[in-house]
């Protein structure tokens, strides 16, 4: 009877997290889904996303109700439903004062904080998806995704239809004076490099694991294919985080860095972003040429960040608990609302309490990643870690807050490598055989 129930079990753990592991390809790729549903459906896209997050909901509640096997951390439960009181608190503070209606608010919140919370309460999940298994499959996907990048560059074609016919799905911002920027399966050039960092990130992770000469060869050549498609989607973010990123991973299977180093590398690249913003506005003044930061799309950025800061500053209630607005074309109270930065988005939506919240889980779920995996890393977690390590670049010239939880659940998804890498391995030895040279004493 216990044998058939840990068989029952298993059986459902292993169903749940290829269920998990699969939806959160399809929201990673973030076109996939939309351009699947082209084909099938003549054009149109009828079925939402957000089907996909209620799939994983039911999933999980059905997971726990029957296998009552998800540990969840005490403090991860305390930190979530204190969040998610303050956002039914923000909702029903905008809807009651007669500013926006629920559905807008409970949209803006499901886009921006729905992964959030979900990857701090599945960070202990105990998932069934071996580190082999996961690079066969991430490499199966994303090879075919990195050639089309870069055959749509090369052949300057989007070689694949830029919207659907209902108008739900466009491809954004893909033509640059005439060159098409690589896009490959996702909604815009700039999720296409972040997904690219993640990749290169991976595919350096293997050639430094592996310990063939013929597969490291082959991920060498891949792992170029990747670097020239990074340049090809023309996007800057993405191309100063892949700078970062690869020393990141080297450091970590050859330098043995741990929790401190990677906190270092994190907090530099806030303060290298920050550097950025502050100093282009004072070089563009100072030098009158055109270098690549210095055109009209980021000068745009700052004059957009300059408003919205002077617009919080006006009232402290605005600064403390938000305006509730959002950067989304699906309403009219948004259309307006262009922020490109996490941090001011968020200091928009919902306030400087909940900054404080969104930050504070970033790093709690990037802490128990490390925690996780640091010492026996495998590649999918390790090239997920790296990623989330630069998080503040992605967050100071973009919105994408929901990307980033994302590649932490894929990390989660992926059960911990059994080995463990040279460095650690030497520190262990060493460690016993001091040890035993003292009990000896």
């Amino acid at each position: 009877m216990l044998a058939s129930t840990k068989d029952r079990n298993f059986t459902i753990s292993s169903s749940i997290s290829w269920l998990l592991f699969s939806a959160i390809l399809l929201y990673t790729i973030n076109a996939a889904l939309p351009r699947l549903e082209m084909l099938l459906f003549s054009g149109r896209v009828p079925i939402p996303s957000v089907s996909l997050k209620a799939l994983e909901v039911l999933s999980l509640c059905l997971y726990f109700l029957i296998c009552r096997e998800i540990k969840l951390i005490e403090a991860s439960i305390i930190i979530s439903v204190t969040f998610m009181a303050y956002l039914t608190f923000e909702m029903l503070y905008f809807y009651l004062d007669g500013k926006y209606p629920v559905e807008m608010l409970i949209f803006g919140y499901n886009t921006m904080y729905f992964f959030l919370i979900m990857s701090l309460l599945l960070s202990n999940f105990k998932s069934t998806i071996t580190t082999s298994t996961a690079n066969r499959i991430i490499l199966g996907v994303s090879i075919p995704v990195l050639l089309l990048g870069i055959a749509q560059s090369l052949i300057n074609k989007p070689l694949l239809s830029i919207h659907s016919i209902d108008g739900y799905f466009n491809v954004l911002v893909w033509n640059y004076y005439g060159q098409v920027r690589a896009f490959s399966l996702f909604e815009a050039p700039a999720y296409y490099a972040t997904y690219l960092v993640f990749f290169g990130a991976f595919v350096l992770a293997n050639m430094l694991s592996t310990q063939r000469l013929g597969s490291k060869i082959i991920y060498f050549a891949l792992f170029v294919l990747v670097s020239y498609s990074e340049f090809l989607a023309l996007n800057r973010t993405g191309i100063f985080a892949y700078l970062i990123v690869i020393p990141t991973v080297f450091g970590i299977y050859k330098r043995g860095y741990g929790k401190r180093a990677l906190s270092v590398i994190m907090i530099m690249s806030f303060l290298m972003s920050v550097a950025l913003v502050v100093a282009v506005p004072i070089i563009s003044k100072t030098f009158n040429f055109v270098f690549a930061f210095k055109d009209q799309s980021m000068f745009e950025r700052f004059t957009e960040w300059q408003y919205w800061f002077h617009y919080l500053l006006q009232n402290p209630n605005r600064l403390v608990f938000g305006t509730g607005l959002f950067q989304s074309a699906f309403f009219r109270y948004n259309k307006d609302v262009v922020i490109d930065n996490m941090f001011l988005a968020v200091l928009v939506q919902i306030g400087a309490i909940g900054l404080i919240f969104t930050v504070f889980i970033i790093y709690k779920i990037w802490s128990i990643l490390v925690a996780k995996h640091i010492r026996s890393p495998s590649p999918t977690p390790v090239a997920c870690l790296a990623l989330l390590t630069v998080w503040p670049i992605f967050a100071t010239f973009g919105t994408g807050l929901n990307i980033f939880p994302e590649y932490a659940l894929l990390a989660f998804l992926v059960a911990p490598s059994l080995k463990r890498n040279r460095l650690s391995m030497d520190i262990v030895q060493n460690t016993k055989s001091y040890n035993k040279s003292h009990a000896n004493l």
